[in-house]
């Protein structure tokens, strides 16, 4: 026979052998196996019997607890862990009946402390419960004692005989475990001598399998560190992200606690984040006075809706800030619900919002003063130059054919009319320069008084021609720092405005007065007055307050609107009272001299 074939035949021997012994073991150690699984079954059995019953004396105690802290408080909060003890037992016993179907002794055991039990809960505790609950809450020691002392013996004693019957099934599992420990060591000893062949054979075969083993451990831990390396680069590659975006972004637990944030965040809020993770995000960043809609803004995320808003939050510095917020909810490792919020600073958007609104709010009023303008000079500066022109014409054909007499009334028409043109004209050309900046006031020291007199002048001719009193009541040697014509612009327009709105035989005052570092100056006429929606309207350019005064003058309401200027653009304020058919009363207010 060849060398080769007697190779073969030996090593198909050999492994024959190896697979017989192998074969025989197998069937040694799987008997053994089968003996002590049965064993082991066995004695988790007892391990589960023994544990129920600690699980059955366990929620008698809870009951105990629960109707003591009860009886002697009145609380019932006491009743919660006497209601999850009844729950308890009666889960575990109808579990322990079931592990001990087998064992009449047991089951009998059982049937007597499920009953006893059920006895004493109905016939006792349920009755006491109630009693208790009827009775007066404030009870004095002594009644406490005497109330807790009729259930107490009782009690005592049934939970003695509980424990007594679950301590007999204890002890009988007990022995039952020692008897199959001794067993199964009577078993361990004869499978010693097999064991040690089957380790001698399993050693030889480990050796093989160790082999497979730890080449399969390079590849695993070769591949796993090639994964791993992988991951690193994409958890890098993802910090790198979180941390460069522009946007403060923080991530939250379910309880609102700070897990995460980047330096966006960081910056925005000026803190730490070792000072953020771990606190409430409401106690960090939202005001006091916003503290209700943090809170309504959890519990909206809480509930699993995305939201979007913009409000104010504070800084570490208490600097309080225009932001946009945008949470969204996450579900985290475990079911775990979590929350990302991106917060951005909005403070420039804002206070470029406001800019627009103002210069919005500006375009209207000078929309306003614009049409106001036109209309004017459409209307009210067309006119008279219409009636100055037909008087005009009338007055020359009368001179031309030589009828002179009445020509003065037209002569008269026609100077009443330039003079309230040139009023007129004069407030336009005052205003247009007002609007467009061309005004610079000149400030100085002077006597109010002789600006009062001055406009009282102008109008005694006109105020003569309706009947009308021109009055003053004014602080001797008032001294004022002021725009010596820009005041007087001011008085002129409100006298004529008085003395306009006044039926003949009336009374035009004006007066002064010192308030603090400022001198009051008052018109009040007796004429037609306002409403107080006119009142309210009165120095406003969109509102049309437009009438004609008490002998038809014609009114454009420019005179006030320029007053109004006149006056702001000194630092003071005007206003008017008036009540309709009793007159009005105009104030402005200008700086008295400095006591410098």
């Amino acid at each position: 026979m060849p060398k080769s074939g007697r190779v073969i035949r030996r090593m198909v021997s050999g492994f024959l052998t190896i697979i017989l012994l192998l074969i025989f073991l197998d069937l040694f150690t799987f008997r053994n196996y089968r003996k002590s699984t049965e064993a082991t079954e066995l004695n988790m059995h007892s391990y589960q019997v023994i544990i129920e019953s600690n699980h059955l004396l366990e929620a008698l105690l809870n009951i105990e607890t629960g109707k003591r802290g009860f009886l002697l408080t009145g609380k019932e909060p006491f009743l919660e862990p006497l209601e999850q003890g009844v729950a308890s037992f009666e889960e575990h016993h109808a579990l322990i009946m079931e592990l001990t179907d087998s064992s009449p002794d047991h089951q009998q055991r059982l049937a007597i402390l499920f009953e006893a039990y059920t006895d004493w809960y109905s016939r006792v505790v349920e009755p006491l419960i109630e009693r208790r609950r009827e009775m007066a809450q404030g009870l004095m020691l002594n009644e406490l004692s005497l109330f807790f002392i009729e259930e107490q013996e009782e009690s005592k004693a049934l939970m003695d005989d509980m424990r007594e019957l679950l301590g007999v099934i204890q002890h009988k599992e007990h022995m039952q475990l020692i008897g199959r420990q001794e067993k199964m060591m009577a078993i361990s000893k004869r499978n010693t001598y097999f064991i040690i062949i089957g380790m001698a054979v399993i050693s030889i075969l480990a050796f093989f399998v160790a082999f497979r083993i730890i080449r399969n451990v390079y590849i695993y831990i070769r591949e796993r560190n090639q994964a791993e390396k992988e991951l690193n680069t994409e958890r890098f590659h993802f910090e790198q992200l979180f941390q460069s975006i522009p946007l403060g972004v923080v991530l939250l637990d379910r309880n609102d606690r700070v897990i995460d944030l980047n330096q966006g965040f960081a910056d925005l809020f000026r803190i730490t984040k070792k000072e953020a993770v771990g606190q409430p995000i409401n106690d960090l960043i939202v005001p006091d006075e916003l503290k209700d809609e943090g809170t309504d803004t959890t519990e909206k995320v809480a509930s699993g809706q995305s939201i979007y808003f913009e409000t104010i939050r504070k800084r570490k510095d208490d600097q309080r800030i225009d932001v946009a917020i945008k949470g969204k909810p996450l579900d985290m490792q475990a079911g775990q619900l979590a929350v990302i919020g991106v917060y951005q600073d909005i403070t420039e958007r804002k206070r470029a919002d406001e800019i627009l609104r103002r210069s919005e709010q500006s375009f209207r009023e000078l929309n306003a003063d614009k049409d106001k303008f036109f209309s004017i000079l459409a209307h009210d500066l067309r006119n008279p130059f219409n009636s100055i022109i037909g008087f005009s014409e009338l007055l020359v054909d009368r001179i031309k054919h030589k009828e002179l007499d009445g020509i003065d009334k037209y002569a008269h028409q026609i100077l009443r009319t330039s003079k309230n043109t040139y009023e007129l004209l004069s407030n336009l050309l005052a205003w247009a320069r007002l609007q467009t900046g061309r005004i610079d006031l000149n400030n100085e020291t002077f006597n109010l008084n002789s600006i009062l007199d001055e406009s009282l002048m102008l109008f005694s001719e006109t105020a003569a021609e309706k009947s009308i009193t021109l009055r003053r009541k004014t602080i001797p040697g008032i001294q004022v720092t002021a725009d010596k014509t820009v005041v007087g612009t001011i008085m002129r327009n409100l006298i004529s405005n008085a003395v306009k709105f006044t039926n003949p035989g009336g009374t035009v005052t004006i007066g002064s007065e010192m308030k603090d570092s400022e001198v009051v100056v008052w018109v009040s006429d007796t004429g037609i007055g306002m409403n107080q929606q006119m009142v309210k309207e009165l120095f406003d350019p969109g509102k049309n307050t437009n009438r004609n005064g008490t002998g038809g003058e014609p009114s454009t309401g420019l005179g006030l609107l320029l007053a109004k200027e006149f006056v702001e653009k000194q630092g003071g304020k005007i206003w008017a009272e008036s009540t309709e058919g009793s007159g009005s009363v105009f104030y402005f207010s200008v700086s008295a001299k400095s006591s410098e």
